[in-house]
């Protein structure tokens, strides 16, 4: 029996003889790739600690390319500016980043703000007009020179980090520094203090004259530009006109979703008010008249999630979907039920994938095509433009606290309580993550997810073996598993026997260890796995052999005799090493020994 396909991935709800030769019984951190099976990427932490457990990360956009994440830890939020973790924090009982076109405006408790622009020191020189003022976040740079390190002839226009109070310095004037008088001198009037890393710099120009401010030296020649540090992230936010009673409603809704075709916000889900849709004004978010409320389909319940798909407005419900269609909802709107049979109360998980609409529902994981939102409008569509993606693979427990979902690169992250599941659209398969503490998900603006892990937030990381345990605040290392059944031998009366099961895998090192163990209903056999640089090979008249390679080959002459066999793969990362341990080939050999039991 030749398991060199495990694109399956995992399926627990069938019996093991109505599954396919790629469909395993478990799998459980490991990754499927080029046919073989790899221990997946770890997690490490990548920005933190913050004041508390991560509830919330919100990402808001720039057309400017300011790159900012607001981190959310209960009540207290703080900000990040291009991974640069500001050193103050703000309390905050109520707060959203709104879908807006600069991707800086946010609901905060309950006044609408937008942030004042942001810069970074790795921004270079800026031209700026005047009046002009804006903040800026230091940040060190590989240019900076270091009190523990060399320096040049003359330090002037350059910055000085001090290794001992981690606090930048700005040279004004020429000055001969060593290692021995710098921090002396860092106290005269040579030097000007900027602050310490994280700190938040307001920046001003109140004349009406072009200055240019070099913002890898804080540095502009302006005798009119002011500089001093900010005390309160309050600071730099700007209160934005408060829309009507009824615009206030729809921006507290937590599902806002911008329609391209009526160019109008969407806004669903308002706790006090859960049957009712607000639509604003073209290509205005905070202005909703009370005339475009809508109720659409009360008999299905509470509206839970909302979705654009190409040209429709997709309304999730308990017991129910409905969608809109037309380029003005308050003349031509057209609103239709979809022919899903299950809503979704975790509005959380309604994602838009490929093509589709996936979400979970008291049934499982489902998924229905966009085709669906066309041939709606004319005949009832037939069951293949909706599925279960979870039925007959795995079985997914309620939700008892959290429930989300996230898509990229063709694979949906579905995270219930404390496991992450992923759906991958290219294998039609499942696997099963677990040691993975995730209160919540985004995305960064290198194309990281980004998870919520106690008080920190941390990132799957290439070559990494560990997983970030909050609970400890150590690094743990990954555990992995795999269950397969034999399957093509022998029938429910029949009975079999294994002579023998080799193993090929490549980039296995020395400090891994990895685990095989065949199973019956009647015995069972267990063994280790060889490493890297250590081929094996031999046959009836040699002596087993090794040799150096990238690949290795194990031999287990079990004699396990039975009807159902369970292989199964388990093991834990080494910490220590970054190579991947990849299992290509899994060949039983296995004949038939008796027709009857």
């Amino acid at each position: 029996m030749n398991y060199y396909d495990f694109s399956g991935g995992i399926v627990n709800q069938k019996s093991p003889y109505l599954m396919k030769t790629n469909e395993l019984l478990d799998l459980t951190n490991l990754d499927v790739e080029g046919g073989g099976l790899t221990v997946r990427d770890g997690t490490q932490r990548k920005y933190g600690p913050f004041s508390g457990e991560v509830t919330n990360i919100h990402k808001a956009l720039s057309t400017k390319g300011h790159e900012i994440l607001f981190v959310q830890c209960k009540n207290t939020l703080h900000i990040l500016v291009a991974g640069v973790m500001c050193n103050l924090s703000m309390t905050a009982t109520n707060f959203k980043v709104l879908p807006v076109t600069d991707g800086f405006t946010f609901l905060y408790g309950g006044t609408i703000c937008q942030l004042k622009p942001i810069y970074r020191r790795v921004d270079g020189v800026l031209i700026v007009e005047h009046p002009w003022e804006g903040y800026l976040v230091i940040e060190r740079l590989p240019e900076d020179y270091s009190t523990s390190g060399d320096f040049p002839a003359d330090l002037y226009g350059t910055n000085i980090w001090d290794e001992e109070t981690n606090i930048l310095y700005y040279a004004k004037s020429h000055t001969d520094a060593t290692r021995e008088n710098i921090r002396d001198l860092l106290g005269t009037s040579q030097f000007v203090q900027l602050g310490k890393l994280g700190d938040l710099l307001h920046m001003k120009q109140k004349q009406a004259l072009e200055a240019e401010l070099n913002l890898r030296t804080l540095y502009c020649s302006h005798s009119g530009f002011e500089r001093t540090k900010c005390y309160s992230l309050s600071d730099v936010f700007e209160k934005v006109a408060t829309p009507d009673a009824t615009g206030l409603l729809a921006i507290r809704c937590p599902y806002i979703v911008w329609h391209p075709a009526s160019m109008r916000y969407f806004a669903g889900g308002h706790p006090d008010h859960p049957t009712a849709l607000y639509i604003s004004e073209p290509n205005d978010w905070k202005t909703y008249s009370q005339e475009n409320v809508l109720y659409p389909h009360l008999h299905l319940g509470k509206i839970t999630g909302l979705s654009v798909v190409e040209k429709s407005v997709v309304v999730a419900y308990e017991y129910g979907w409905s969608h809109y269609v037309g380029s003005d909802p308050t003349e031509d709107g057209q609103w239709s039920l979809l022919s899903v049979p299950d809503g979704t109360p975790y509005g959380k998980t309604v994602c838009s994938t490929p093509g589709s609409v996936s979400f979970l529902s008291e049934s499982g994981l489902m998924n229905f095509s966009s085709s669906m939102l066309t041939v709606q409008m004319l005949y009832s569509p037939s069951s293949s433009l909706y599925k279960f993606l979870s039925r007959d693979k795995i079985r997914l427990p309620k939700p008892e606290k959290t429930a989300f979902s996230y898509y990229k690169n063709g694979v949906l992250y579905l995270v219930i309580d404390s496991v992450m599941y992923l759906y991958n659209f290219y294998l039609s398969a499942f696997l099963c993550y677990e040691g993975i503490t995730c209160s919540c998900m985004t995305e960064d603006y290198d194309g990281n997810i980004l998870m919520g892990s106690g008080r920190y937030v941390t990132a799957f990381a290439g070559g990494v073996s560990t997983d970030y345990d909050p609970k400890t605040d150590t690094d743990v290392p990954i555990s992995y598993h795999m269950t397969a059944p034999v399957l093509g031998t022998v029938k429910e009366n029949e009975i079999a026997r294994c002579e023998e099961v080799v193993v090929k895998a490549l980039g296995m090192p020395r400090e891994i260890d990895c685990y095989l163990k065949l199973s019956s209903e009647k015995e069972s056999r267990e063994g280790k796995l060889l490493h890297t640089n250590h081929l094996m090979y031999g046959n009836t008249n040699w002596k087993y052999r090794y040799l150096d390679s990238e690949f290795s080959e194990s031999f287990f002459p079990w004699k396990v005799s039975g009807n159902i066999f369970l292989l199964e793969v388990f093991g834990t990362a080494n910490p220590a090493d970054t190579k991947k341990l990849t299992i290509l080939n899994i060949y039983l050999h296995i004949r038939k020994e008796r027709d009857k039991l």
